[in-house]
């Protein structure tokens, strides 16, 4: 029995989405792999690449996230922020950009725009909300503009993340 060939297309395309969804490692598995130093922060830019950028601003480490990953990594992120984030990464794949000098060296509207007002490990409103996953907690939301600002044992990485200009201190 022949196939026709557009339900041979349709198996090999879901098969290969199928097997590039499970390569995606839990975000939490990325993070906790990244250079733990006091001056940098990780940034999810709007390519949807998680750069980790040094005290000088260069890209010491990068990874393309998948559209899960990202809906993951923003899930970190304060209630007030959500609605901000998935409208700004909707349909970004960070798998996509493969160009190495765009992934070390990110063109505008991928750097961490530093909020100005922003103080350093400041608590804001209270913890995060959220019965589902513990550790999703935002650290008491507490601000932060670099990963030296996060002290509680748990929250070691400041995150921000594309359109939102606030850094906060991440626990994964």
């Amino acid at each position: 029995m022949k196939l026709p060939i557009s339900l041979l297309v349709l198996f090999l395309c879901s098969s290969i989405s199928a097997s590039s969804d499970e390569k995606e490692k839990d975000v939490s598995e990325v993070i906790s792999k990244n250079p733990d130093e006091a001056d940098g922060v990780l940034y999810l830019g709007l390519d949807g690449v998680l750069r980790e950028f040094d005290g000088s601003g260069n890209v010491s480490a990068y990874y393309a996230l998948g559209p899960k990953q990202i809906k993951q990594y923003n899930s970190y992120f304060p209630t007030d922020d959500q609605e901000k984030l998935n409208k700004a990464f909707d349909g970004v794949d960070g798998r996509n950009v493969t160009d190495k000098d765009q992934l070390l060296h990110p063109g505008h509207g991928f750097w961490p725009v530093d909020d100005g007002d922003a103080k350093s490990a400041i608590p804001s409103n209270g913890p995060r909300d959220d019965p589902n996953n513990d550790k999703k907690l935002v650290c008491n939301r507490e601000q932060c503009k670099k990963h030296g600002d996060c002290k509680k044992p748990d929250c070691k990485f400041c995150g921000k993340s594309g359109p939102v200009r606030k850094g906060y201190c991440l626990s994964v």
